[in-house]
């Protein structure tokens, strides 16, 4: 079903009484919207996204900053793969990209421009500063 669902080829009556079930068309969007919420909930306590990869927050208890070490890789991979193609290479492999599932990504996927996945990078970049210097520096 959800190959349909995501070629646009499963009928809307169909897609409305899946819906009404609860059917989750993506497990990807699905986790990015979890992650997301915890995301908002995190910086609201903290004042930052900045997790250490250990941090586990929210009432499901997410491993939060897995989840973000997690997007910042995918953004890295992201920008890297979009440069290296608009330097003409050709057979550059969307796998580990933001967007879900790259090009096979169904409808209502997340993703970051270009800009956004190269802040994120930036914000790694921070981090490992950070990491490196200690506390209190």
């Amino acid at each position: 079903m959800r190959r349909y669902y995501a070629a646009g080829s499963l009928e809307g009556k169909r897609v409305t009484e899946l819906e009404a079930l609860g059917m989750v068309w993506s497990a990807w969007n699905t986790a990015w919207a979890d992650g997301l919420a915890v995301a908002k909930d995190y910086v609201a306590v903290h004042g930052h996204f900045l997790p250490p990869t250990n941090a586990v927050w929210g009432g499901g208890r997410m491993a939060i900053g897995v989840w973000a070490k997690n997007q910042r890789a995918a953004a890295r991979k992201t920008h890297e793969s979009a440069v290296r193609r608009a330097a003409g290479e050709s057979g550059v492999s969307s796998a580990g990209e933001l967007g879900g599932r790259g090009a096979r990504a169904g409808p209502g996927s997340r993703s970051l421009d270009d800009g956004a996945a190269g802040r994120l990078g930036q914000v790694d970049a921070r981090a490992a500063v950070d990491a490196r210097q200690g506390p209190g520096t």
